[in-house]
């Protein structure tokens, strides 16, 4: 899979470190990663008392790695990194540790090192409340499949000792967009999902009660 053809633009939150990469993945790609997360046995929220189905589909390396599925979040990866260094300067980003890590991807100095991929099925009535991830930093990149939701970070929650919060920044993510940030210091909420906001495709290839999935990309814990 090459880094060519995207579309994507990005918006950017310094004050979190956050990317908003818009258009991340065409709707071929969508629907190729769709098929893929598909065929690993995600199963359909169903009813009232289960709102979210959780899955994980690739894991370490060997056997319990899935290369391909990989691939997905190392171009999403990349991707974003470009964006990146079409609006800010490596030393811009010194002081902030998520946009510098996108650079180390541009120069090779670090390239990406994914040893997880999951992801969570919503139902239209789904939401996720505000969270941290962990206590330390623990870079994720996400990428939204099927309906828009209304995203926030930057709320306040209390969790952990290394929160970073202040004014809240909502946004509205739509299928195919991806976020990259600290999920582990960053709190970050899903505030409800949009009924039929999606693209045409997903209307045809979603579960029965799945309205949104997001498919999140990892790499090893930051010490």
């Amino acid at each position: 899979m090459k880094n060519v053809g995207s579309e994507c633009t990005a918006t950017l939150y310094p004050e979190y470190g956050v990317i908003h990469l818009k258009g991340a993945l065409s709707n071929k790609e969508q629907k190729a990663l769709w098929a893929k997360i598909k065929r690993k046995g995600v199963r359909d929220p169903a009813g009232a008392n289960q709102t979210t189905t959780q899955f994980h589909v690739s894991s370490g390396t060997g056997a319990s790695k899935d290369e391909p599925l990989s691939e997905y979040g190392k171009l999403l990866y990349t991707r974003s990194a470009v964006e990146l260094a079409k609006q800010m300067s490596e030393e811009d980003c010194r002081d902030e540790p998520s946009f510098k890590r996108l650079h180390q991807i541009i120069s090779g100095v670090k390239p990406v090192n994914l040893n997880h991929i999951s992801g969570i099925v919503y139902s239209k009535q789904a939401n996720l409340r505000n969270h941290q991830d962990i206590d330390k930093v623990f870079y994720t990149m996400t990428v939204s499949l099927g309906d828009d939701v209304e995203f926030t970070v930057g709320k306040k929650v209390g969790t952990y000792n290394n929160e970073r919060c202040g004014l809240p920044n909502k946004m509205r993510i739509k299928s195919g967009d991806a976020i990259f940030f600290d999920g582990g210091s960053i709190p970050h909420q899903v505030n409800r999902i949009l009924p039929d906001t999606g693209p045409h495709w997903w209307t045809e290839k979603r579960t029965k009660n799945g309205a949104r999935v997001v498919v999140i990309f990892r790499e090893e814990l930051e010490n």
